[in-house]
């Protein structure tokens, strides 16, 4: 599976100056500086040269930032391609479950719950200064802008994490 995912990764940095791996089955591509129709004339290349090299699908997501693409990729999931031009992203995510918002886990979800907030148009219509002094300034001002679509985190690349491996001994030991 790491063999596989490094070379398709590998093939994706051939396609833009700028790219990103977040995890062994998803990276990010900066390519804007081509139109909607390039990006998605790209995309379906993409897919194809992935099933194509590798028998495999992937899901693809274009949008104007990093957070909508992710939104986009998984909503038509597997094999899927959803464009989302910067005209049409409150559209698209207003309707949606707060937990569709990447970032938005069990323990936020349960909060946002408590504030009466269950989709993305409830939390677009939030104040700041609550989710901020419920959330924190952090948490608060990222969730006060991704139910508005913004996300300004540029698309780079990032140092490779460390994987690794645990055993568990047979008997306690105290040296290596």
């Amino acid at each position: 599976y790491r063999s596989v995912s490094d070379e398709i990764m590998d093939m994706l940095r051939g396609f833009a100056a700028s790219f990103e791996q977040r995890s062994i089955d998803e990276a990010y591509i900066d390519i804007s500086g081509k139109s909607f129709e390039e990006a998605d004339e790209l995309a379906e290349r993409i897919k194809k040269d992935v099933k194509e090299n590798f028998g495999i699908t992937c899901s693809i997501g274009i949008a104007p930032n990093k957070l909508i693409a992710k939104m986009a990729s998984r909503h038509k999931k597997p094999d899927g391609l959803t464009v989302v031009r910067q005209e049409n992203v409150n559209e698209f995510i207003s309707s949606m479950p707060v937990d569709k918002i990447h970032g938005v886990g069990n323990v936020t979800l349960t909060a946002l719950n408590e504030l009466g907030i269950k989709t993305v148009e409830e939390l677009a219509a939030a104040n700041l200064q609550t989710l901020i002094e419920k959330f924190g300034e952090t948490k608060g001002k990222f969730l006060y802008n991704a139910a508005r679509g913004i996300d300004e985190s540029p698309v780079e690349e990032l140092e490779r994490k460390q994987y690794s491996r645990i055993g568990t001994l047979k008997e306690n030991a105290r040296d290596i």
